[in-house]
């Protein structure tokens, strides 16, 4: 149904219509849930969509924060840190420093960084991403729960067995 509709979008609005961005970012959602690669390929048809009708558009730091994710299951880790990037820089911008999505950001740039086997780095940005959850009092989540794991295991791959201890 997402597809038909956007297909009368485009039949009706034309390819460039900022009207089918929420329709391929529900296409992403849908998509992903059984095909990362699929995913991210509807995510980045709406952020490419939206850098060009509506660069301001408010859920580009949600929909950079998909990719990063989709990316980081596929493997793709270059590719899941820029768009980590991306999503933590028009969070800040749009929403200030203490934006709950980037938790997300801050996690998922961890798990991009541990995937290159920058350990070092992976573990500050999962140590922003904790510091913002508990200074939010949103650490009865799954997202805390990733960071913790994300951090244990970037120290532990960079040869800090002890400073693992505490977040496994």
């Amino acid at each position: 149904l997402i597809g038909e509709a956007d297909e009368t979008l485009v039949r009706v609005l034309g390819d460039n219509h900022p009207a089918r961005i929420p329709f391929l970012h529900s296409r992403a959602f849908v998509a992903g849930a059984t095909s990362p690669k699929e995913g991210t390929k509807y995510e980045k048809d709406a952020i490419a969509l939206a850098e060009q009708v509506a660069p301001t558009y408010s859920l580009m730091p949600t929909m950079y924060n998909n990719v990063c994710s989709y990316d980081n299951d596929l493997g793709e880790y270059e590719d899941a840190r820029v768009a980590c990037e991306q999503s933590i820089a028009r969070a800040r911008q749009m929403w200030g420093d203490d934006a709950s999505i980037l938790c997300n950001g801050y996690a998922g740039l961890g798990d991009a960084l541990s995937g290159l086997g920058r350990y070092d780095e992976a573990v500050v940005k999962y140590k922003l991403a904790l510091g913002l959850q508990e200074k939010l009092g949103t650490q009865r989540n799954t997202n805390f729960v990733d960071a913790l794991r994300g951090l244990g295991i970037a120290q532990l791959s960079s040869g800090k067995a002890h400073d693992a201890l505490e977040p496994l």
